[in-house]
């Protein structure tokens, strides 16, 4: 029996401590290698112990005899209960304060989210304004009956500055193209506006005619966060004049945060 233990246990601990040594390598963070190194510790002090009794080393010093295998073994429950008992009740520790650290730090991101959060107010007008920077025609098909114009406000009333604005329109049953204000560097600073004039073709040869009109707005805040608001209202022409427009029933979403 000790012949078997005198070859076996050193090449287990020769195995052992090369992959130590080799997870040790691979740590990065101080952190890291003091857990390691002192779960190591943990691993190799019992066989440490039983080396040092094996060969006699505390008897050779006259610190004290052999110890019998019953003493060994009792030693040994002892000690793994302790370490196991100790790493459950670190590991429930860890766990409670990964969550809690999870939580404020998504509180935080939400705080600073919030503090940076760009408000738009908007405001779509018949005709043509002469403060619009911006035009847009939306057409559909090449051949049309007259253009009818609009003019569209977005005002930031937010707590920071809006960016990368990008703009889709629906008119009925039809979808634009998705257009944009000089790339996606353009701002909109807290307390500006711009105005866009929206040029819509006239399909009809009735001096009559309504449309249902979706504009949705996205939009991104300086921290990178997505944000989507749509604008609905109908687009009638009248009998008098069938180019002039006339804007009813507006209604806008609250906005919609797409990702943070």
């Amino acid at each position: 029996m000790h012949l078997i233990l005198y070859i076996a246990l050193p090449i287990f601990i020769i195995i052992i401590t090369f992959i130590v040594f080799v997870l040790y390598k691979k740590t990065i963070s101080f952190s890291e290698k003091t857990l390691f190194v002192a779960t190591a510790i943990v691993f190799f002090l019992p066989i440490l112990f039983y080396l040092f009794d094996l060969f006699n080393v505390p008897t050779n010093i006259g610190l004290f005899y052999n110890t019998s295998s019953d003493r060994w073994f009792e030693f040994l429950i002892t000690y793994i209960s302790t370490i196991i008992g100790t790493l459950v009740s670190s590991l429930v520790i860890i766990i409670t304060l990964l969550v809690q650290l999870k939580k404020q730090e998504e509180s935080n991101k939400e705080d600073k989210r919030i503090a940076n959060y760009p408000i738009f107010d908007y405001q779509i007008a018949s005709g043509f304004i002469h403060l619009c920077r911006y035009s847009h025609n939306i057409k559909f098909k090449e051949q049309s009956y007259g253009e009818i114009f609009t003019s569209f406000k977005i005002e930031n009333i937010g707590l920071n500055h809006a960016r990368n604005i990008k703009i889709q329109i629906f008119v009925d049953d039809k979808e634009d193209e998705e257009f944009s204000f000089g790339g996606h560097q353009f701002f909109i600073k807290k307390g500006t506006s711009v105005w866009i004039s929206l040029i819509f073709n006239k399909y009809s040869e009735d001096k009559r005619t309504e449309n249902n009109v979706k504009i949705t707005v996205k939009y991104d805040d300086l921290l990178n966060n997505n944000y989507r608001q749509t604008i609905a209202f109908k687009l009638k022409t009248n009998s008098e004049n069938s180019f002039m427009s006339k804007i009813e029933e507006v209604e806008v979403d609250n906005e919609i945060l797409i990702t943070k």
